[in-house]
């Protein structure tokens, strides 16, 4: 696609999902690279829309998941931490993709990445926000619940997808179909108190888990969460620290 072609198709889907959402522009720095984020300037109005539809239609919450239209300070974590890492040419899954920003530091970064959600349009954000490093980014509507992928993967990272523990069954079969023998999982939460116990839940099912708490610093605010750092076998961490 030429330069020309290119641009066009960028102002396409950024019309298209004007049409839709109120959009801001929202800038994050990691490391030495500056990132703009096509953002919806209301994701509590999407929630809320998602909410009244789950009540007035009948249709399921989990199908909906609307939880994508926020950028949520757990992937801020995941990012500065990726800056830290020599991924050049690693095949990187990035599970529950949301809006983009992981997928474009990873990409920035020049990994290879596959970037799933089970919302399309969240993968529509997603390659909007990817746009400068699109030829390595690819998209994939996957529900972790059913859905599975042909390929394995060195990494695969994500972000606050620890919040329901019915799903833990689903996300742990998930990374079983999809993480390479030597591979490793990132995960970044909150310290939400549903996610508590899910580090304990995965080794008594054969995981190796390191735990790191860290502090991300925003404006005007710090959060704390944990980076979890998963692997099939004990080996040594690559993500979180062991001091």
């Amino acid at each position: 696609m030429g330069d020309s072609a290119a641009a066009a198709e960028y102002e396409r889907l950024r019309e298209q999902l004007s049409a839709k959402y109120a959009l801001v522009d929202k800038v994050f720095t990691f490391g030495d690279t500056e990132f703009t984020i096509q953002a919806v300037a209301d994701p509590d109005a999407v929630l809320q829309e998602v909410a009244e539809r789950s009540v007035t239609a009948g249709d399921d919450w989990d199908d909906q998941q609307p939880y994508w239209a926020e950028l949520w300070q757990s992937a801020h974590a995941l990012c500065h931490r990726c800056v830290s890492m020599e991924l050049t040419g690693r095949r990187i899954l990035d599970l529950g993709c949301g809006l983009g920003l992981t997928t474009a530091v990873l990409a920035s970064r020049q990994a290879n990445v596959v970037a799933v959600d089970s919302v399309a349009e969240a993968l529509e954000f997603c390659v909007l926000n990817c746009w400068p490093w699109r030829t390595r980014v690819q998209t994939a509507q996957v529900d972790w619940r059913y859905d599975r992928l042909e390929e394995s993967f060195e990494q695969i990272v994500a972000a606050d997808i620890l919040y329901d523990r019915d799903h833990w069954p689903f996300i742990e079969a998930f990374w079983q179909a999809h993480l390479e023998d030597e591979g490793v999982i990132v995960v970044a939460e909150p310290g939400r108190h549903s996610a508590d116990g899910f580090a304990d839940w995965l080794r008594q099912r054969g995981w190796f888990v390191r735990e790191e708490l860290r502090v991300s610093h925003g404006v005007g605010q710090s959060a704390r969460h944990r980076l979890l750092e998963i692997t099939r076998r004990e080996q040594v961490a690559t993500w979180v620290s062991e001091d």
